[in-house]
């Protein structure tokens, strides 16, 4: 079994309910007004992708904006309980969320123009291959000149390797990405520009990506 489908196994046994036990509201808050501002400047017609979306925390809301989003989530329960919330919102439609592999995201060449990965989805690409993998696929997906935005908890271990987590009776590699580490891998990925740095949301001290195509 894969990394990421041994964490998909966590939400398979428990429902959307464990992710949601996890969740703050502040958290989900400041980055719904980070995603905003970085989304603000440019046309409503935007194509945004949320990816690893789980039950639409951030999605829906920015549905209900009228922004153009899609989501994507490997866990076949979590995209289960967005559909069903965003039929009971009468917002977005059939198309709006996908089961699929953040390392082979299931649309084409060049569709959006504004691409986000946040909480700790990243941490679940435990092996180089896998992690160049996503970043390929993201930069694929992108319109000329189109941006990334990645927000993941901070580490600073000085050889960060992946780690066995246990969650409720579950247990999953986790990789603590640090600074120093994202900044190398993607010196070495075709983005146009790229920022990695420490900020602090919600309380927390949290690394931020963002990307240029």
């Amino acid at each position: 079994m894969s990394d990421a489908m041994r964490g998909i196994e966590v939400y398979n046994k428990h429902g959307h309910t464990w992710l949601e036990s996890k969740a703050s509201d502040l958290h989900t808050q400041d980055l719904l007004v980070i995603i905003s501002e970085l989304v603000s400047a440019k046309d409503k017609n935007t194509r945004i992708l949320d990816l690893c979306c789980g039950y639409g925390r951030l999605t829906l809301p920015l549905l209900e904006k009228g922004w153009n989003v899609s989501g994507v989530d490997l866990s076949p329960v979590l995209i289960q309980e967005a559909e069903k919330r965003r039929v009971e919102k009468k917002i977005g439609d059939l198309s709006t969320f996908k089961i699929g592999d953040m390392k082979s995201i299931p649309y084409p060449d060049g569709e959006f123009d504004f691409c986000f990965c946040v909480w700790a989805s990243l941490n679940f690409l435990t092996s180089l291959e896998d992690q160049l993998k996503t970043f390929n696929e993201l930069f694929r997906l992108l319109k000329p000149n189109g941006t990334v935005f990645i927000e993941l908890p901070f580490h600073n271990d000085e050889n960060p390797v992946p780690q066995e987590i246990e969650a409720d009776g579950n247990s999953y590699l986790y990789f603590p990405f640090t600074i120093t580490y994202l900044s190398n891998l993607l010196k070495g990925l075709p983005f146009k520009d790229f920022t990695v740095v420490e900020r602090e949301i919600a309380g927390r001290r949290r690394i931020t990506v963002n990307l240029q195509k």
